[in-house]
């Protein structure tokens, strides 16, 4: 047996994998050997492909993409999601312990940027309501795109409406009784909901 001796997938990258209808996604890769990309459910999908490459394909629907390579010795894979916006709602926010992001905490605010990066959002995906995570009984501060909104808990708006999802989101809240910056009392995470759709129209 050569364990040495079996495939090794480098790489495999999906971007954007956050699309509307219609939008071309580019597949790259890097690997030890020739390979096969497939998808579930069924997608265009360029096939058997060499051992570093690229491809486009337009996606009909949500669908995970597979890389697999084969040999004598062994096998590798890899997999990646795409998701087809219409509708769909989805979260947006950060840890407070993210280095490239860290976040600042005064007497009553804990505050945080979350990135909804370009390269993984369609530049067509635009935001429809927004309103807090279930359960989170924080009330929370939101800038992004040049609009600025004062949230309360389970409230709903509509004040991000049109606005392209990609871009930075800084996000922070009020602190509720009991919790403290500098200790384990603050929260891990903040993070909001949208609904997510395509082109200037949003739900």
């Amino acid at each position: 047996m050569c364990s040495s001796c079996a495939p090794a997938i480098y790489s495999f990258h999906v971007a954007p994998n956050r699309i509307c209808a219609g939008d071309q996604v580019t597949l790259d890769w890097s690997a030890s050997k020739a390979g096969t990309i497939s998808a579930t459910p069924e997608q265009p999908t360029p096939g058997k492909v060499p051992a570093k490459g690229s491809a486009s394909v337009v996606p009909t629907a949500s669908a995970r993409y597979h890389l697999e390579v084969k040999n004598l010795w062994g096998s590798a894979a890899r997999d990646n999601d795409v998701e087809l916006l219409a509708g769909r709602t989805l979260a947006i926010g950060n840890s407070v312990a993210d280095p490239a992001h860290p976040a600042s905490c005064t007497e009553r605010t804990l505050a945080v940027v979350a990135l909804a990066p370009s390269d993984a959002w369609s530049a067509h995906a635009v935001v429809g309501d927004v309103t807090t995570l279930t359960e989170d009984r924080h009330r929370y501060q939101i800038e992004h795109a040049g609009v600025r909104l004062d949230l309360a808990p389970g409230e709903t708006s509509s004040a991000f409406r049109g606005k392209p999802v990609s871009g930075e989101w800084a996000l922070s809240l009020t602190l509720l009784d009991g919790e403290t910056c500098g200790t384990r009392s603050i929260p891990l995470n903040l993070g909001i909901q949208l609904v997510a759709a395509c082109g200037k129209e949003a739900p």
